[in-house]
């Protein structure tokens, strides 16, 4: 699968940019947690505000910006360890191989295996799916859900 470096950059900030103190402060609170979920209606500032948090925080950052072609679990999942790669180049090695299998593979052995790959990576990261929602694919939401949990 061809990768567009494109939609693993993480969104700049601009000059004129309004700050969002509190919200970037409840985005600093969700660093203990696995999971936060930044939700909104369109054009309500969501990816500008969490650009504003990422030039502020000193973890390492990976970034994908999702959209209706990445609606399967392989294109997803590539473009999800092509994000953590952007940081750690090496990592999720094995859950790459599983991608690149000629049938996909199955949901509990991706799950399973991105999740040991994420675990043995050698040091924090932030990991940012923008758009999430032009992701209908049940198999790719079932497989995040086993990873998160």
């Amino acid at each position: 699968m061809q990768t567009i470096r494109a939609k693993l950059l993480v969104p700049r900030v601009t000059p004129d940019l309004v700050p969002r103190p509190r919200l970037v402060a409840r985005l600093d609170e969700g660093l203990e947690r696995r999971l936060t979920l930044v939700a909104g209606p369109a054009g309500f500032g969501k990816t500008t505000v969490l650009g504003e948090w990422l030039c502020r925080t000193e973890r390492p950052v990976g970034w994908v910006t999702l959209d209706d072609s990445d609606d399967d679990v392989v294109t997803f999942f590539s473009y999800l360890v092509a994000a953590v790669r952007t940081v750690y180049p090496d990592a999720c090695a094995e859950t790459s191989d599983l991608l690149e299998a000629r049938s996909g593979p199955p949901s509990k052995l991706l799950a399973a295996t991105l999740a040991n790959d994420l675990d043995s990576l050698p040091g924090d990261l932030v990991l940012v799916l923008d758009d999430l929602q032009c992701v209908t694919d049940l198999a790719v939401h079932e497989v995040l859900d086993q990873v998160i949990a």
